[in-house]
Parts: C-alpha cells; structure tokens; sequence
C-alpha cells in the first residue's frame, strides 16, 4: 500500500490533476491491467503480465501467502524481478514528479 500511494502521490504531483490521479488510480489496477493481464496470458508472452505497475505490486505482496494462494501468483523464482520492477515503477512515477516540480509552476 505504501509504494502504491507514492506512485499516486508522484502522479498526482506529475499530472496535477486529482481526476487524472483518481481515474488512474483505480482504472489501472481494475481494469487496464487485468485485461492486458488476459490478453498477455493467452499469448506467447504469458509472463510479461508480471512486468505491469499493479501486478507486479500484488504478485510480490502475495509471494509469502504461498503458490497463488490469492490468486494465480507468480512462482518463487520471480521475486527478484516483481522486486526490481516495483522499484523501476517507482523511480518512473518519480521521475515524472519531479521533472513536473522543475517545470513552470501554472499560473
């Protein structure tokens, strides 16, 4: 939850704009991801869905419940890279915010 609210707080400062941020926030994990999800699971790149901003954060939250417990999880061999990806997502998210933050503040 805690990397999950700084991504929306990056986003928010980066788009300011707390509808972009809400529509964001929710449309992403609810439904973006699950769709591209499906569509990755059903090609050859079946395990590029784990690569995803929300999937790569519940994957990683789920690795200690046990093998897809929750949900059809990711094996055990893939924490490193649900870690490194949840990382990469955060330096993007602040990348983003503070590019936003030197820019021109509006008017």
């Amino acid at each position: 939850m805690a990397v999950w609210s700084v991504w929306l707080l990056c986003l928010g400062h980066a788009t300011r704009s707390p509808l972009a941020t809400l529509g964001i926030g929710a449309g992403l994990p609810l439904i973006v991801e699950p769709a591209l999800s499906g569509l990755l699971a059903q090609s050859s790149l079946g395990e590029a869905r784990w690569l995803l901003p929300a999937t790569s954060l519940r994957s990683l939250a789920e690795l200690p419940v046990g093998d897809g417990a929750v949900l059809d999880g990711p094996p055990l061999e893939l924490a490193p890279l649900l870690a490194a990806t949840a990382l990469g997502w955060t330096a993007i998210a602040a990348l983003a915010g503070w590019l936003r933050a030197r820019g021109a503040q509006p008017r």
